[in-house]
């Protein structure tokens, strides 16, 4: 919070820039994923599956899921 108030960003923006650094990750894994595709119009097989047990998949989900509990 410390480091907010030095960049002089409003504590409303905390949350919604969490959610995003989360979300940031996940689509740099699918982006990665689609650039090892084989196919270029689909991921593999079980590719969502295993995209939806990835940790930042997790952390991201529960980040939305539990938005109303982070205090900043």
């Amino acid at each position: 919070m410390n480091y907010a108030q030095q960049l002089r960003l409003s504590t409303e923006w905390l949350k919604p820039l969490f959610v995003l650094c989360w979300a940031r990750y996940v689509s740099g894994l699918v982006s990665r994923l689609d650039t090892m595709s084989s196919s270029t119009n689909a991921f593999e097989q079980g590719t969502e599956s295993w995209l939806m047990q990835n940790r930042y998949f997790a952390l991201w989900k529960h980040t939305l899921e539990h938005l109303d509990e982070l205090a900043f």
